[in-house]
């Protein structure tokens, strides 16, 4: 038996790249709005609960309810992300890793959004005619 049998081993490579464990979907934007914005700042007109008033009589005045109304202001971030691959670094790969990378980027833009979505639930809120009245989380709504 050669002793120098293992200079003929093999190495095996795949040409497919395999994603590791990691979200890839938000999970919370579909709970949020989504509004286009031009500019660095939005305002969203808003519309609190009122109650219903029982009738106690027949034919009698209609009672006044009187809605609240706010205005809640929203500042938008941007976020970027990149990676580079040389053409003389592709002329050496099995892989070509510009879908890969493009599925990784998304993800972590999805990934991003929860993140966002979930620091901005308890956070304070701008309010007010101009934006400016902070308005913070009301723990009472904790459930």
């Amino acid at each position: 038996m050669s002793t120098e049998i293992t200079t003929a081993f093999v190495e095996q490579y795949k040409a497919n790249v395999a994603m590791l464990a990691q979200q890839k979907a938000s999970r919370l934007r579909r709970a949020v709005m989504e509004e286009s914005v031009t500019g660095t700042r939005a305002f969203f007109e808003q519309i609190g609960p009122t109650e219903m008033i029982a009738r106690t009589t027949r034919h009698g005045d209609s009672p006044l309810v009187s809605t609240p109304h706010d205005r809640r202001a929203v500042t938008l971030t941007d976020y970027h992300w990149g990676d580079m691959v040389d053409d003389q670094d592709k002329a050496r790969l099995l892989i070509d890793p510009t879908s890969p990378y493009a599925q990784n980027a998304a993800m972590a833009a999805n990934r991003k959004i929860d993140e966002v979505i979930i620091q901005a639930a308890d956070a304070t809120a701008y309010t007010g005619v101009d934006g400016t009245v902070a308005t913070s989380f009301d723990a009472a709504m904790i459930v």
